[in-house]
């Protein structure tokens, strides 16, 4: 079992707060190539070094595996620091907000965190108060900058998942079901029809449209993906 960190963005950070988020697919870096022509009697998979005779073989390189902790990282920010009082952080995907992460955990990333905040504290003509505290008009933004998902140290997660299976496909052989598991909401695109073809339709065409926001060309060149199936967890 690892710890590792995984990329979301606030949609699908909501989704996986919400509880109808309980997959994630990711194309493979690099792509597996056929090693033997289409019509070879015996089909592999020539991936870097490696040669498979079924995808299924490939699961072993994967980059999370069963049992594996994930901490998902998001947009965020600092909005509350004290030396050694712990610090607070707020989440772009739904404004959520934090308080008293990491204890002794904190990287080295903790003490310019705090002089880059106090900073943008200063930019906003905001000064220390008495108690040599930087604060706030109540009901206003805080000012401290929003930080990429990519930046998130594992101190400033607040979702953890457990990773449940993992498997191999190409991104075209999703199922209406695995799409609903993707996270994708059919409310979304305003009323339901009644039927169910036209449901999958919808649900389809909206999968494809997000993940060739994310991933362009990717859809239509029919990558192979890996796809992690997973439960949010607590972390100790």
């Amino acid at each position: 079992m690892a710890e590792k960190g995984i990329l979301f963005n606030g949609e699908m950070m909501r989704a996986i707060r919400a509880g109808s988020k309980s997959q994630t697919r990711r194309p493979m870096k690099p792509q597996p190539i056929d090693s033997l022509p289409p019509d070879a009697e015996d089909a592999a998979y020539q991936w870097g070094r490696y040669t498979f005779d079924s995808m299924n073989q490939a699961v072993d390189y994967a980059p999370y595996a069963v049992g594996d902790l994930l901490y998902c990282r998001e947009t965020w920010r600092l909005i509350a620091w004290l030396e050694g009082d712990g610090i607070g952080i707020q989440y772009r995907a739904d404004g959520g907000k934090v308080y008293d992460l990491g204890g002794d955990d904190y990287d080295d990333q903790y003490e310019r965190l705090l002089l880059q905040s106090c900073d943008d504290c200063k930019k906003a003509g905001i000064e220390l108060d008495g108690n040599e505290v930087y604060t706030w008009p109540k009901g206003t933004e805080a000012p401290t900058r929003w930080r990429p998902s990519i930046h998130m140290p594992k101190w400033a997660a607040r979702e953890w998942l457990k990773v449940t299976a993992v498997r191999a496909e190409r991104v075209q052989d999703i199922t209406p079901a695995d799409i609903i598991k993707e996270g994708v909401n059919l409310y979304k695109a305003g009323s339901i029809p009644q039927c169910m073809n036209t449901q999958e339709r919808m649900l389809r065409e909206m999968y494809t449209n997000l993940w060739e926001s994310v991933y362009p060309g990717s859809w239509e060149r029919n990558d192979w993906v890996w796809v992690t199936e997973f439960e949010r967890t607590e972390h100790n």
